[in-house]
């Protein structure tokens, strides 16, 4: 009796994993596709720039002016995905980038330049937030570091590699403006997809009360549903401690906006490395990252035994120590390349892949895209803020990239410095759901 009962209470696992992969398929080419008009816009700026007659200033400008509508809008996304879901802001998203890389075929001038990466830095933001809210509802509590470090991650490493195989040779034989659309056909197919499937598993045409259990939990499915949340809700979740603690952590992992603005202009600028190696070089050494995206999820179950803020605290250790030898050690440009692009930038996906199951476990799913988000916008706010400081830390007495010593320094330091409200916080252990086995059970017992 007991044995058919449990035979009752969802569909074979196999039929739950494909519904749950094509879920994670969809969102995973779509944020492929909007990483990749993210990276070209700066990949084409030597296209664009001289096509525009604009000088260094206005380009930095119109790179600063995507900043400028992305920082709020991480926030603003995050708390409209869980008031609205995740599946709108997504297509608004999708759309929005389609779009606006299309409209390059209409800019002429600078303020037209400015304006449209604005208007793209608002339609970026809605990615972030609303990525993470659907796979913390869709994926049970052990999956989600592995989902969001293979979504977020590797996404956003992989398209840095490939947008130049496709971009430059097109603007560079054709046009820059046919690069921009080529480049944007990669969002269609996920945008057409995402209206396949749904913001939560219990809202999607099929699924079984026990397929919803073995996604949520059982503890979790019967103590916290998943809905839409009122923004009085959220605002009393803003003034629990762990929160507060843990929030702060996202102002301090804002040190990776030195290592993204300074490594190219300390290689090619202050090293005078040849830009044609620099190209090649900086690819390889991303794959040190995305293939670590491949590995986050695992090494927080088997070494750290789920314990998230352990494992975020080591991710700020390994963080800061990089960029403290990189800042204090004589060493040439290839290590130091390494410590930036590889061990900074592996600290970086420890920290974003793994917050998504500490606010979904601490919080609840439905809560994530708000605390995904404020967190992420806080990240954003204090590297534009580091960035812009740290045009004046030069050491003009050190020759080559020495003379970044002390901006490398002061990364270090706040990484550092991190660890303490990390570990502050409320400990969240991630583990296996305790639906999954009686279900992986019922279908050795059906065999």
């Amino acid at each position: 009796m007991e044995s058919s009962s449990r035979q009752t209470t969802g569909p074979p696992p196999e039929s739950i994993s494909r519904r749950r992969w094509f879920v994670f398929g969809v969102v995973v080419a779509l944020n492929f596709g909007v990483w990749l008009d993210e990276a070209k816009v700066s990949q084409l700026a030597p296209f664009w720039s001289d096509s525009l007659a604009l000088t260094p200033a206005q380009v930095s400008g119109v790179l600063s002016a995507y900043l400028l509508g992305y920082a709020p809008m991480l926030a603003i996304a995050g708390v409209l995905a869980d008031r609205f879901g995740s599946k709108i802001m997504l297509l608004t998203c999708g759309f929005g980038v389609t779009v606006l890389s299309v409209s390059m075929v209409f800019v002429r001038t600078y303020n037209e330049m400015w304006w449209r990466n604005l208007a793209f830095g608002f339609v970026f933001g809605l990615l972030l937030a609303p990525t993470f809210r659907i796979l913390a509802t869709w994926f049970p509590s052990h999956e989600r570091t592995k989902v969001t470090s293979l979504t977020t991650g590797a996404c956003a490493g992989i398209s840095s590699m490939v947008t130049p195989l496709i971009a430059l040779p097109i603007a560079n034989h054709a046009s820059w403006q046919l690069a921009f659309i080529a480049v944007a056909v990669f969002t269609v197919p996920p945008l057409i997809l995402l209206f396949w499937i749904s913001d939560e598993p219990r809202r999607m045409r099929g699924i079984s009360a026990g397929e919803i259990a073995l996604i949520e939990g059982v503890e979790a499915a019967a103590a916290r549903q998943l809905g839409r949340v009122g923004f009085r809700e959220m605002l009393s979740l803003l003034r629990n401690r762990s929160v507060i603690l843990f929030g702060i952590s996202g102002l301090l992992i804002s040190p990776i906006w030195l290592s993204l603005n300074w490594l190219s202009f300390g290689l090619i600028n202050l090293d005078k490395v040849n830009p044609d190696v620099v190209a090649v070089v900086l690819p390889a050494i991303t794959v040190i990252p995305v293939t670590f995206s491949f590995l986050n999820g695992l090494v927080l179950q088997r070494v750290f035994g789920g314990r998230t803020c352990m494992w975020i605290a080591v991710g700020f250790l390994l963080g800061g120590v990089a960029f403290l030898i990189a800042a204090l050690v004589p060493m040439g440009w290839v290590p130091w390349a390494l410590l930036l692009g590889g061990g900074v930038m592996v600290a970086n996906l420890i920290y974003f892949g793994t917050m998504n199951a500490y606010w979904a476990e601490l919080a609840g799913p439905r809560f994530t895209g708000t605390l995904s988000g404020i967190t992420s916008c806080l990240q954003v706010v204090a590297g534009m803020f580091l960035v812009k400081r740290s045009g004046s830390w030069f050491n003009e007495s050190a020759t080559g990239h020495a003379r970044l010593a002390t901006t490398m320094a002061v990364g270090g330091g706040i990484m550092l410095v991190a660890i303490v409200p990390v570990m502050l916080s409320k400990e969240v252990r991630v583990e296996r759901t305790a639906a999954v086995e009686p279900l992986r059970e019922t279908s050795a017992e059906r065999a």
